[in-house]
């Protein structure tokens, strides 16, 4: 008789919390850990995993890759982003491939720009989630939940191959490639993009360049927008205020004293990105990749104070 009258109570007062967020008296976000599952967030970088671990930041999940500029990315993902989403690495194409319980091993091959819109089509597809590409992100906060909540499908930012462009505009050309979204496992905007990138995959490395990527990302965006994708903006900070990209000299430069106005975040930046495969690419920059988690920590660089340093 007791247990049937806790229950009996726990159930009144649950319509009361619930009546009272409809009617806007109290806040959902207060009960946002009681009242959704998390939504996974696939962080996707082409590292290795690093089995001694020497920055081990006390991430629920214990995997880090291996460079330490991505080791500080990872962790910004859980500084930001760990309250409202279960966050999930996947450090190495075997880690993708698995999770996606792929086994096709000429997928391990694909160019940069191939593989990035493959993963992401293919996870959200068959899961649902967030998918970030780490090797081109930094999360500078706050969180995207706020943002994605009621939002069944996404892309983001502009095109990096415009040269100049209002990041906010809604006539915008088509989304940038490095982050992506789906409420839930098989929305047909995901559904149609991961089959036209499998097929790209099935024809062999002669499909497989950098153009043809280009062509294909704009052109899979066109029809997933008749299948009810959004573009989000905003939260991408991949440019200054007056449209034009950030570069990578932007980001991997010492900060200036005093700092550069035309340069500060938007209002409403959630993260930056960059190309990673040209970050990885230009001997100039060679430097940073081999810098350690710390070194990065006690830098004066543009990107160490956009993680948080």
């Amino acid at each position: 008789m007791e247990s049937t009258y806790v229950v009996a109570t726990g159930v009144l007062v649950l319509v009361v919390i619930l009546a009272a967020m409809r009617r806007k008296i109290l806040p959902e976000e207060n009960f946002i850990p009681f009242l959704h599952t998390k939504p996974t967030l696939w962080w996707f970088c082409d590292d290795e995993v690093n089995a001694r671990k020497p920055w081990d930041f006390g991430a629920p999940n214990s995997v880090m890759p291996n460079r330490g500029y991505l080791a500080v990315a990872l962790k910004r993902v859980y500084d930001t982003q760990g309250k409202e989403f279960t966050i999930q690495p996947l450090v190495g194409r075997d880690a993708v491939l698995s999770a996606l319980h792929v086994s096709n091993s000429s997928a391990k091959q694909l160019p940069p720009a191939v593989w990035r819109q493959y993963v992401a089509a293919n996870l959200l597809a068959k899961y649902g989630g967030l998918v970030m590409d780490g090797d081109s992100t930094l999360c500078v906060g706050p969180s995207f939940y706020p943002i994605l909540k009621g939002v069944k499908a996404a892309t983001f930012g502009v095109n990096p191959d415009e040269p100049v462009v209002s990041p906010a505009t809604a006539i915008a050309p088509g989304p940038s490639p490095y982050v992506a979204w789906s409420d839930e496992a098989g929305h047909p905007a995901w559904k149609y993009a991961a089959n036209e990138w499998n097929n790209l995959v099935a024809r062999g490395p002669q499909a497989w360049s950098s153009a043809v990527a280009r062509r294909m990302n704009q052109e899979v965006y066109e029809v997933q927008k008749t299948k009810g994708i959004k573009v989000l903006r905003s939260p991408e900070c991949s440019r200054l205020a007056n449209g034009k990209i950030r570069t990578l000299e932007d980001y991997f430069g010492r900060v200036a004293s005093p700092a550069d106005p035309k340069t500060a975040l938007l209002p409403d930046a959630v993260y930056v990105c960059y190309d990673g495969d040209d970050l990885a690419r230009r001997y100039e920059f060679n430097w940073f990749l081999k810098l350690s988690p710390q070194q990065i920590e006690e830098s004066d660089l543009v990107w160490a104070k956009l993680a948080g340093y």
